[in-house]
């Protein structure tokens, strides 16, 4: 530096510091670059040297500095590369195409397995609470294992043996095991790796989109077992109708049986031919509602995450950090503190949440000693319809309410900023507005149509789920950044006994969602309105989402339950 001195320039309220960007081999004016290019106050003039050139270079005031134009490249590359992967994805999903996905994960076990030779060779695994990641992480593994069980009963013939049957399962699970400890369970410095800032764009990118690609594979193979079940079982129907009263048989029925048939002739199937048994396959059939939500949910909180690291890595964050932080830690940037569970003032609205909790659990037994019945088939839905539309119209009564209440608590002057919570929180929100939307549009047509007066609870529970969605999601963004001030309200704690009833109805709606209406043949009118094949691709689509919310809302009225009526200083 003998040929220049180290200079700094003061504005009202603003500083630069002389700082030398290794990557060019020049001086620049300003702070150490946290986002690719900053805009100067006005009144200010800025002169650099290039020493390699011996050039000045001159900004002037309001003019945009740009560190390194050659990032926006990368950037868009990888958008690119995202979008061409999930472009192919929809069409190998219609076609089966396992080689595919077969690139898609060994990509990604190739970019994770190169992030832990380069970042985590001394690190330890240390397990931390995002235990709710972790089990839809589990359940999506376990989906994984039983598909690779299927390849065993398939029969040794060239037309039905497929070794990528065995693989792709397998390296599914394994993609799915290391990017849940990446992500959730090993602290380590992952941001500070601006000098490897291509790979890390290029690699969380298909990371992203290897989710996405899951999240679609699972959705079809979902949809099309539905609609052939759908089938089999208006096949079967109408076979026993014949043989009962062959003179007798609905002949629209028969004939929606023939063009069901047709219309999904083209889907995927390995033949019946193919199978030497069929334990596994039914096996993977019969847990498959369960199993299935919660690989969407974890392909949802991965992409989601995912996202975000991708975003900062792009805006090269190497700033030094005071401890070891993991992927989800980055972005929730927790602290260190240790907090006790206080459960004053919560008692009552946890008595409501039983009771709740206890009825719902009745209407689900009823519904399901009821659907099995085709005379009680709709009288089993109507029950769990109204039911549903009590706990969500209590629950509006109850969210007003506890705004009311928290209205008196002061905010934050730095309040906690959760990206992540938010981010979840409004992409689930949005599975919940285009599933009501459906649901309100249907029923209403539906309701004209058979001139039924109990019909419209069929709309009465959409909009309350809407309504209610709503205004908890703005109680929830409220509440984020309040806490108790003076130790009146910490005694007082207004507003908790919402809170916690709050948090077990929406477990419970969580629940109800879960069991019920995650299923397309549970709302038979809906079926009928769209179609089979339009309802349940609806179903398969948005009904992750509102289960994904219910979950995601409970874990934020249990942070603000936990952190608003802690005493802050102002």
């Amino acid at each position: 530096m003998s040929d220049t001195r180290e200079k700094e320039i003061v504005a009202p309220d603003y500083q630069m510091e002389l700082f030398h960007d290794t990557n060019r081999s020049q001086f620049v004016e300003g702070p150490p670059p946290a986002s690719t290019s900053r805009r100067l106050p006005p009144n200010i003039s800025v002169h650099t040297q290039d020493k390699a050139a011996g050039k000045k270079l001159v900004i002037n005031e309001g003019e945009t500095v740009n560190d390194d134009p050659q990032n926006v490249f990368p950037f868009l590359d990888g958008l690119v590369y995202r979008l061409l992967l999930i472009v192919v994805c929809s069409t190998a999903v219609l076609h089966d195409v396992e080689a595919f996905y077969l690139y898609l994960y060994l990509g990604s076990i190739t970019f994770l397995a190169y992030v832990y030779m380069s970042f985590l060779k001394k690190e330890a695994i240390n397990r931390t609470k995002e235990i709710h990641g972790e089990m839809f992480g589990f359940c999506s593994v376990i989906y994984a294992v039983l598909s690779f069980g299927q390849y065993f009963e398939l029969k040794r013939t060239p037309e039905c043996n497929n070794i990528l049957v065995a693989i792709t399962p397998l390296v599914r699970a394994t993609f799915v095991v290391g990017q849940m400890i990446y992500v959730f369970s090993l602290h380590d410095r992952f941001l500070e790796v601006y000098k490897h800032a291509l790979v890390a764009r290029f690699g969380i990118m298909h990371m992203i989109a290897t989710n996405l690609s899951e999240w679609l594979y699972v959705v079809v193979e979902e949809t099309k077992y539905d609609i052939q079940q759908h089938f089999r079982n208006l096949e079967e129907r109408n076979l026993i109708q014949i043989l009962n009263n062959p003179n007798e048989t609905e002949s629209g029925s028969f004939s929606e049986s023939l063009e069901l048939r047709n219309s999904i002739a083209f889907l995927p199937d390995k033949s019946s031919e193919c199978w030497r048994s069929q334990i596994m396959k039914n096996l993977l059939r019969n847990s498959s509602p369960f199993l299935f939500p919660c690989t969407v949910e974890y392909s949802l909180l991965c992409t989601v995450i995912l996202a975000v690291m991708w975003r900062m890595a792009c805006n090269n964050l190497d700033s030094p950090r005071t401890r070891k932080q993991s992927g989800v830690n980055v972005i929730y940037a927790r602290s260190t503190s240790q907090f006790s569970v206080d459960c004053a003032s919560a008692y009552k609205g946890l008595i409501a949440g039983l009771l709740v909790t206890v009825i719902s659990t009745i209407s689900l037994i009823l519904f399901f000693e009821l659907i099995r019945q085709p005379k009680y088939a709709e009288l089993a839905v109507f029950q769990v319809n109204v039911w549903e539309a009590v706990v969500l119209g209590t629950s509006i009564a109850v969210v007003i309410l506890c705004y009311m209440k928290m209205k008196t608590i002061g905010k934050r002057r730095q309040h906690r900023d959760l990206e992540l919570e938010h981010i979840l929180l409004f992409v689930t929100q949005f599975g919940v507005f285009l599933y009501t939307l459906f649901h309100i549009i249907g029923a209403y047509f539906m309701m004209d149509a058979a001139n039924n007066r109990w019909d419209v609870l069929r709309i009465v529970t959409p909009v309350s789920a809407l309504v209610q969605s709503l205004c908890q999601t703005l109680l929830v963004l409220d509440a984020w950044r309040r806490g108790c001030s003076t130790p009146e309200q910490v005694g007082r704690k207004p507003g908790r006994q919402m809170v916690t009833f709050l948090l077990v109805a929406n477990m419970v709606m969580w629940i109800v969602n879960r069991l019920v209406n995650n299923r397309a043949e549970s709302y038979p009118e809906q079926m009928e309105f769209y179609g089979v094949w339009a309802w349940t691709i609806i179903t398969h689509m948005c009904m992750p989402l509102v289960v994904c919310y219910r979950f995601q809302s409970s874990v934020c009225l249990y942070e603000v339950w936990k952190h608003v009526y802690k005493q802050t200083r102002q």
